[in-house]
């Protein structure tokens, strides 16, 4: 699923290369805005804006592929026995295994969230028209709670159970497994940025004047940034939290908000991935994917053809995959 994990870390425990190759690549119908989902065995889900959903093997050969009725802007989620789930424009929420539409959930407007998997086996996600649903695995609805704004930030788990999810009004917040708002929180600007959760239940994540720490409803710090934050912040295993800025500058912050350091991008930067060594993959607007030293400094750039929105995605043996937006699906090791 997007962030890799329920709380959205985007960490993996995979090592990546120092000097990646091109592996292989794969045209999709439309251009790439969702990062891939990579499930155990390193076969790759990617989605399009033209609609469709592919499975490819490790090597980029087609498995299978599924079209949805609208585009596909957010990433996909895939269970252990195989099930895909994903949100569309065409306001519904599937759920696809090898090819073939288990069911479909109808939205009350658009989904850009990425739908999150708990570990009791519920699908939870957000849609334009100012709700969150929770979805059993059979396609049943569980609750749906309404939030007051549009929610394209995707839903994220705290260690108890419950979930945090941000919207358009810039509010932030907490329902429980029930459906219940335990409380919400507004900052400035737009929630487009999906919240992590760190190791003591503090919620990370974007704003309109920066990024943002929370706990227990409350503000912990909050750190300025020069342009608004859209994208979603990464956790390193030394606790360093990485963001990008619609300018195109990378934030390395301490669990308390202090700036670690920054690098300045080619353009608006997408949300990181982190290797398991601490190095740190992202994209930017200018065509650039690039690995970064856990410090920051570019360590290896790759020029496409097209710039890129999506970010990257790292499987369990090191190969990393991202989209862009001329719509090819490129594979490093």
């Amino acid at each position: 699923m997007f962030g890799k994990d329920p709380m959205r870390r985007r960490a993996s425990t995979a090592r990546v290369a120092l000097q990646p190759r091109l592996r292989w690549r794969y045209v999709t119908r439309g251009e790439i805005w969702a990062s891939a989902a990579i499930d155990r065995a390193g076969n790759v889900y990617a989605a399009s804006l033209g609609g469709d959903l592919v499975a490819l093997s490790p090597r980029g050969e087609l498995l299978w592929s599924f079209t949805a009725e609208g585009p596909i802007w957010a990433s996909p989620a895939v269970a252990d026995d195989g099930t895909v789930y994903f949100a569309s424009v065409d306001t519904h929420l599937y759920a696809v295994r090898a090819g073939r539409k288990l069911w479909r959930f109808k939205l009350d407007n658009c989904g850009f969230s990425s739908p999150l998997l708990t570990p009791n086996g519920t699908i939870v996600v957000g849609s334009s028209g100012r709700h969150v649903f929770a979805l059993r695995a059979s396609g049943e609805l569980g609750w749906a709670v309404r939030v007051g704004a549009q929610v394209e930030s995707s839903p994220t788990l705290l260690s108890n159970g419950d979930i945090v999810v941000g919207t358009r009004a810039g509010s932030l917040f907490r329902i429980d497994d029930a459906g219940h708002t335990r409380w919400s929180t507004a900052v400035p600007g737009p929630i487009a940025s999906t919240p992590l959760v760190t190791h003591d239940d503090t919620v990370v994540f974007g704003g309109g004047d920066g990024v943002y720490g929370v706990r227990h409803g409350r503000v912990r710090w909050h750190l300025k940034t020069q342009s608004p934050v859209v994208t979603s912040p990464a956790l390193s295993s030394d606790g360093t939290i990485v963001v990008g800025d619609q300018t195109g500058l990378v934030y390395g912050v301490s669990a308390e908000g202090k700036l670690r350091w920054s690098a300045s991008l080619g353009g608006v930067a997408s949300s990181a991935a982190i290797a398991g060594d601490g190095r740190v993959l992202i994209a930017a607007a200018d065509g650039r994917v690039r690995l970064l030293s856990p410090r920051g400094r570019v360590l290896w750039s790759f020029a496409a053809d097209a710039p890129f929105a999506a970010s990257p995605a790292i499987g369990p043996n090191g190969q990393f995959v991202v989209g862009s937006r001329g719509g090819v699906l490129y594979a490093f090791r």
